[in-house]
């Protein structure tokens, strides 16, 4: 990632590092490349929280207009920096636009292309493509929807808040590739079990979210419901709380045979 930093074209940007409590070298790392001084590196060390958190601080301290996500396997095609400011150019002062989504091209992954739209939700694109997106977000809008942020967990589901945005604004499609990726084993996407097993609060919460933003059909009402219904008993929820909290409570009741079956399967 760093040495795809050094290679962009244009280099007014900076990078934060948010360190979520390693216990290697990455601090003595940082700062030999923050010595070499080829681009603005700001280092921030944290308690161990998980990545929402560590999500969280990023964007608190963040002073850019824009902000990116990257991931440890990630790293920029040469002309990513330029591509976004390019394409903000065509969409700054768009109130309806909330980010910039392009393509995160997953090395080994068959390609996918999204929908010829100019303007379009991460719904309304997941519906169509099949593969990792490059988010672009405005930071003013990240700053107004932090991640939640739950005792004792250390994982959210990103559509928590994503599904919400989708609710209130539109993200302006860029059909160039910004990202490249490898997947790596352990990561967040080949650890969904531990992952539920370890957070079950917030996987109802991400559950709950999707009923509410994103259920248009029967099926998908009892999906998300039942889900919801399961990982809050794996939290040890009692029953009375998890109807309460759920918006629709004849839907959560109807649901529970299948939540419970999904818990004990």
């Amino acid at each position: 990632l760093y040495e795809s930093l050094k290679r962009q074209t244009r280099k007014d940007f900076v990078w934060l590092v948010v360190d979520d409590g390693s216990t290697d070298n990455t601090r003595d790392l940082i700062n030999g490349w923050k010595e070499e001084d080829l681009i603005d590196i700001r280092y921030i060390f944290k308690e161990n929280g998980g990545k929402m958190r560590a999500h969280n601080v990023g964007v608190k301290v963040c002073e850019t207009e824009l902000f990116m996500c990257l991931d440890s396997d990630d790293y920029l095609t040469d002309g990513c920096v330029d591509s976004i400011y390019r394409n903000w150019d065509c969409h700054r002062g768009n109130p309806s636009v909330s980010a910039m989504v392009a393509y995160r091209n997953m090395i080994g992954m068959k390609p996918s292309y999204f929908p010829q739209k100019d303007y379009a939700t991460l719904q309304q694109i997941n519906e169509t493509y099949r593969g990792e997106t490059a988010l672009a977000f405005r930071t003013d809008v990240l700053k107004a929807n932090l991640f939640p942020e739950i005792e004792g967990e250390k994982f959210v589901g990103e559509g928590v808040v994503y599904d919400k945005l989708d609710s209130m604004y539109v993200m302006a499609v860029v059909p160039e590739y910004w990202i490249e990726c490898e997947y790596q084993e352990g990561g967040l996407t080949d650890s969904a079990l531990r992952l539920l097993m370890n957070n079950p609060n917030g996987w109802a919460l991400n559950a709950k979210t999707k009923y509410v933003y994103r259920a248009k059909t029967m099926k998908d009402k009892i999906k998300y419901a039942s889900t919801y219904v399961c990982v809050s008993l794996v939290a040890h929820r009692g029953i009375a709380d998890i109807i309460r909290d759920f918006p629709n409570s004849m839907m959560c009741i109807l649901s529970f045979p299948i939540g419970i079956a999904q818990m004990l399967r």
